[in-house]
């Protein structure tokens, strides 16, 4: 017995395609269109159709596609989900606003701080830069300051690490002991005493 011919195949998810919009009304209201939550339903319908047995009862086809079809409309509303919630982070500040409490003590140590980055070598101080979003395009991960920085994530942690201890070093040997600094963003810090 030979695969259905392409003919065979569109009229047999033709005569389906209702059970599959069924199946795509579940998901509606679930942050993706329905007229897209339809598509991938049909599109995953004749991907079944193309993968069908050879020797497979037509008359069971709506439930041999069932599973397929359930499992790229979750797979579309994940992705809707993770796009609009990469998207919220994007739009929202990942650090707290200036508060209006923050002293001359907080602004010294910035001064501090960016002095003893600018000491730093010089690829610890491009992935110092790019972590804690000292070159002003705001702080990111170790990946996509390893990007930045062009070197590997490893390198990155441990850079990170070996500038962190020479910036800690340089903000005790002015007075300030690491448990009096809280870091409240990514170049704010404030003196607790």
């Amino acid at each position: 017995m030979a695969r259905l011919s392409a003919d065979d195949r569109r009229a047999l998810v033709e005569r389906n395609l209702n059970y599959a919009y069924k199946l795509a009304a579940k998901f509606f209201n679930r942050g993706v269109e329905d007229e897209d939550l339809r598509q991938v339903a049909a599109v995953a319908m004749a991907e079944c159709a193309r993968d069908l047995p050879v020797g497979f009862p037509v008359e069971k086809f709506a439930s041999f596609c069932h599973v397929h079809i359930i499992g790229r409309l979750k797979r579309a509303v994940a992705r809707e989900a993770r796009r609009r919630a990469f998207e919220a982070a994007i739009d929202a500040d990942e650090y707290p606003a200036e508060p209006a409490w923050r002293d001359e003590a907080a602004d010294e140590l910035d001064e501090l701080v960016r002095a003893a980055v600018d000491l730093l070598p010089t690829l610890q101080r491009r992935i110092i830069r790019a972590r804690f979003g000292l070159d002003g395009k705001g702080g990111c991960n170790v990946f996509e300051a390893a990007r930045r920085a062009r070197t590997s994530p490893a390198t990155v942690v441990r850079a990170t690490a070996a500038a962190m201890k020479m910036i800690r070093w340089a903000l005790e040997s002015e007075g300030w002991k690491s448990e009096q600094v809280l870091r409240l963003g990514p170049d704010l810090y404030i003196k607790v005493s």
